[in-house]
């Protein structure tokens, strides 16, 4: 709280208990700002419209987990048309759009990320661990056993 107030930002600490934090507190979006360990990992698609998309905001009808309202016209183009291309070029294009414009916009302040720690068996190639996905699986289609 001292740090913060360094830089003039004014704070009251309010602890929560995980099943308070985690439930009508963080999706109904009733905060101003909060400290939480999250993980913004996305599924084996690299689509973030659940978290980014101003429709995807429970407090406000919508089905995701925007809990913290972000709201940008222009991402919410540039999601649809992520979702939308089949072309890798403009798809690749739209999201680091979108990542540029997360930046600009501070919908979130990262400060420190989860690192999984996983193994696999020996003989196993072409697996590549990727901390922005929730499964490892996202290459599957490359693994092969190798005798050893």
């Amino acid at each position: 709280m001292q740090d913060w107030q360094q830089i003039g930002v004014s704070l009251k600490i309010d602890n929560k208990p995980a099943a308070v934090m985690w439930g009508e507190f963080y999706v109904q979006s009733k905060f101003q700002s909060i400290l939480v360990g999250n993980t913004f990992m996305t599924g084996n698609d690299p689509d973030c419209s659940y978290r980014f998309n101003s429709a995807a905001t429970p407090a406000k009808g919508g089905a995701g987990s925007n809990a913290y309202e972000y709201v940008n016209p222009e991402v919410d183009k540039l999601l649809l048309l992520g979702q939308s291309s089949f072309d890798r070029s403009v798809r690749q294009a739209a999201y680091r759009k979108i990542q540029e414009h997360l930046r600009e916009d501070l919908a979130v302040l990262p400060i420190y990320r989860y690192q999984p720690v996983e193994g696999y068996r020996e003989g196993l190639k072409g697996y590549q661990a990727n901390v922005n996905v929730r499964s490892n699986c996202w290459n599957i289609g490359s693994w092969y056993w190798a005798k050893t």
